[in-house]
């Protein structure tokens, strides 16, 4: 199967695959675009993508590891450098309309994804700040029904990630529903 195909370029384990999966199924036909920030080798970005049907598919990453320092989180962890062979699978893999980015989100990628609305976003920055303003700069671009998936939440390392989303649960509470 596909999701076995890509096992080789994510962190994630099947669960979590399955639910962005799962997602982007239930959204193929919703206008808007899907956004995978934090894409590293790919994985998740390109199971979503593979369920898209209307809108484009963008792959995100610094590939220079992480912006930030939190807890359990230093700048430079998770470095995959070679956007590359990021481009290049896309192709093997015949993924249409989906595009890899290289620059810290959202300031140096928003000229490419900034007039545009999304229906599903996977965000995988594991850190507080990084998770705060991923989140501040894409709330007004969900389309309506649309999904905003936090991948570190609940992860030990993580706690920044879940104190910022137990804090926007509470605080954005009428305008998302959170599961």
């Amino acid at each position: 199967t596909f999701s076995k195909k890509i096992i080789p370029y994510t962190l994630l384990d099947m669960k979590r695959l399955y639910t962005l999966w799962h997602f982007s199924k239930s959204l193929k036909d919703k206008k808007g675009n899907i956004l995978d920030i934090g894409c590293l080798k790919g994985g998740a970005g390109f199971v979503m993508s593979k369920a898209n049907n209307k809108g484009s598919t963008f792959l995100i990453d610094t590939f220079e590891g992480l912006v930030e320092d939190d807890l359990y989180h230093k700048k430079g962890h998770f470095v995959f450098n070679d956007v590359n062979f990021v481009k290049q699978k896309i192709r093997s893999l015949g993924l249409k309309n989906t595009k890899v980015i290289k620059g810290k989100f959202p300031n140096k990628v928003q000229k490419y994804i900034g007039g545009k609305s999304y229906k599903l976003c996977h965000i995988d920055v594991n850190t507080y700040n990084s998770t705060k303003s991923t989140f501040n700069f894409l709330r007004k671009k969900i389309v309506k029904d649309g999904v905003i998936i936090f991948d570190d939440y609940g992860i030990y390392s993580a706690e920044g990630v879940k104190r910022f989303v137990d804090f926007i649960t509470k605080k954005h509470s009428k305008e998302f529903s959170f599961i």
